[in-house]
């Protein structure tokens, strides 16, 4: 986790330097592109700590604040960050799809940022509202321990995994496949016209697609998973196991963005340069 954490902070304080210093890269998609690194920069760097006093205290440490901001504080970024997620795939898509029609514009992205923390916000609520700190004296120890209403936050964790597993997937394969159709569509045109291109790009695509796919995969169904035995837990009435299995799904739920993200930015900007290739391929024909 430690290397993952280091490596994040970095890349997405490196991303962020450049894109804010270089005017030229002031582009609609590359707002998007440093609101998401914004996002998660902050996650990365708030929520190791809350890893750290969940692991080295045997109470909980942080009181009743920590109780409901921690909770509210990882959903509301993971939120904000995969509905940026979102509104770039759709940007790629409209690019690759219509490229000379609805251009996205740098007011557009403005809109969408905020907009994306709106949301952001709106799914940190529940979370706000519904957990509680409480203490429990026994007769040579004070437990003090951090829980939530099962019973309502439980169509809550149903929503918020259809919003960062389902959606982002559906919409990653949607973008993949349109770019691998058109990327298809044109590559006799680049054999033509421009013999001395090498048209291994296809094939590094094609790679890129798999393993951005499988990786979403990989990191993301345990999660809904862990959800879904969650429920079944609930329904049987096992309370204490199933704030067990909340633990570890918030966990899990901020270690498969760390993993997510690093190779999403690096998707992005893979993409950006094959669209370009394609853009001018389609210009030359």
């Amino acid at each position: 986790m430690l290397p993952v954490v280091i490596w994040g902070i970095f890349g997405n304080l490196s991303l962020l330097y450049i894109i804010i210093r270089n005017s030229y890269l002031h582009s609609p998609t590359n707002l998007l592109i440093a609101n998401m690194a914004f996002a998660d920069f902050i996650l990365l760097f708030v929520h190791p700590w809350i890893f750290l006093a969940h692991d080295f205290f045997q109470n909980y440490p942080l009181g009743e604040f920590g109780c409901r901001f921690e909770g509210a504080f990882e959903c509301g970024v993971l939120a904000a960050s995969v509905t940026n997620l979102v509104a770039i795939s759709y940007d790629r898509l409209n690019s690759i799809a219509q490229p000379q029609e609805n251009r996205l514009t740098i007011n557009k992205s403005k809109i969408i940022m905020i907009t994306v923390w709106i949301i952001g916000l709106l799914f940190a609520i529940p979370l706000f509202i519904f957990r509680s700190y409480r203490e429990r004296q026994w007769s040579d120890f004070l437990e003090q321990y951090c829980t939530e209403d099962v019973i309502l936050t439980n169509i809550y964790w149903h929503i918020i995994i259809i919003i960062i597993v389902w959606i982002p997937l559906g919409t990653m394969l949607v973008c993949y496949i349109t770019l691998f159709i058109k990327l298809k569509q044109y590559e006799t045109v680049v054999l033509r016209k421009m013999k001395s291109v090498n048209v291994q790009y296809k094939k590094q695509v094609a790679k890129m697609m798999f393993i951005v796919v499988i990786t979403f995969v990989i990191c993301r169904f345990p999660l809904a998973a862990l959800i879904f035995y969650r429920n079944q837990l609930l329904k049987t009435e096992h309370i204490m196991q199933s704030s067990t299995i909340k633990n570890q799904v918030s966990k899990l739920c901020a270690s498969n963005f760390l993993l997510g993200f690093v190779l999403g930015k690096w998707f992005f900007l893979h993409i950006m340069v094959c669209i370009e290739i394609f853009n001018f391929c389609k210009c030359r024909h």
